[in-house]
């Protein structure tokens, strides 16, 4: 069966209640914090079941609800994933523990009104690439930053939010083939998908570790708008974590911990991780042109 993975997250010891009153100890067989899926195992007789959907056959403007009782508030209904997600990301738990995903390694941002005006395209739509990481599959096939992803494989990208659920639900080592416009040619760039960046059986779902966030890489010309030579922008806090509790939002970039300057997503997760013991560290952000410092402090227990 199927549940939210924050209903599970660092359970000790998992129940189940049935509409019949039954009470089951269930198995954690895997979980997905990107998706917010988690996959049970129960063993009983007589278990209800439910008919799966077919989210190719919703239409937009049609609603998606989420039955279920959170703090023991029978009959909730909230708004849902669709099920296509769900039952990928259930499968993929059952088989191997873990969610593998496809990864191209760009930087994106959506084409705005005046940005398709200026690239000659007729409409807003597509995935405006404004980075890219040299060594992954997106430069090694040759696309560029200023390409605008259009299409993977005949799908269409109308907003930049749905590359990375195309590319996602790609099996890496897969080509895809890109409809891009570059230099407002339309071309056509075919690349072996990558695997989602510390995907495996022991992958750990926390945004850089240890603070509670997500963060994505400055381009140049960003460090320039800002006056700063290094940095990346926070774009998710975790309302529970460290960095929010000293203060720290979306839209802050991170300059610098403890006066160790931050080149990189991934030198800061590689930072935070050998770090150890109890310590508070001062953290410099640029929030809106400004300098601004917080204290975070990091203790043994996280």
């Amino acid at each position: 069966m199927m549940t939210n993975a924050h209903v599970v997250k660092d359970a000790d010891r998992i129940l189940v209640r049935l509409n019949d009153r039954r009470e089951l100890e269930a198995e954690l067989i895997g979980a997905d914090e990107k998706t917010d899926v988690a996959v049970l195992k129960v063993e009983a007789d007589d278990l209800p079941t439910l008919e799966m959907g077919e989210s190719n056959d919703l239409k937009v403007g049609q609603w998606v609800a989420a039955i279920g009782s959170p703090f023991g508030f029978d009959h909730s209904v909230t708004s849902g994933i669709p099920i296509d997600v769900a039952m990928d990301v259930a499968k993929q738990l059952r088989e191997d523990g873990y969610v593998s995903r496809g990864w191209l390694g760009v930087s994106i941002q959506p084409v705005s009104k005046d940005l398709a005006e200026s690239f000659g395209m007729e409409q807003a739509e597509g995935a405006l690439i404004a980075e890219l990481d040299p060594s992954d599959p997106a430069a090694e096939s040759g696309l560029q930053a200023g390409d605008v992803i259009l299409e993977v494989n005949g799908q269409e990208v109308d907003h930049s939010t749905t590359l990375p659920r195309l590319v996602g639900k790609t099996t890496p080592g897969e080509e895809v083939e890109l409809s891009i416009l570059r230099d407002g040619q339309n071309e056509t760039v075919t690349l072996e998908v990558g695997e989602w960046p510390n995907a495996g059986p022991h992958q750990s779902d926390g945004d850089p570790l240890r603070l509670g966030i997500a963060v994505q890489p400055l381009n140049d010309m960003e460090k320039r708008q800002l006056g700063i030579e290094h940095g990346v922008r926070i774009v998710r806090v975790d309302p529970t974590g460290r960095a929010a509790a000293a203060g720290i939002r979306p839209g802050d970039v991170l300059v610098s911990i403890g006066q160790q300057p931050i080149e990189s997503p991934g030198q800061l997760k590689e930072m935070l991780t050998n770090l150890s013991g109890d310590q508070t560290l001062p953290v410099l952000l640029n929030r809106e042109g400004r300098a601004y410092f917080v204290a975070i402090r990091l203790g043994d227990e996280d």
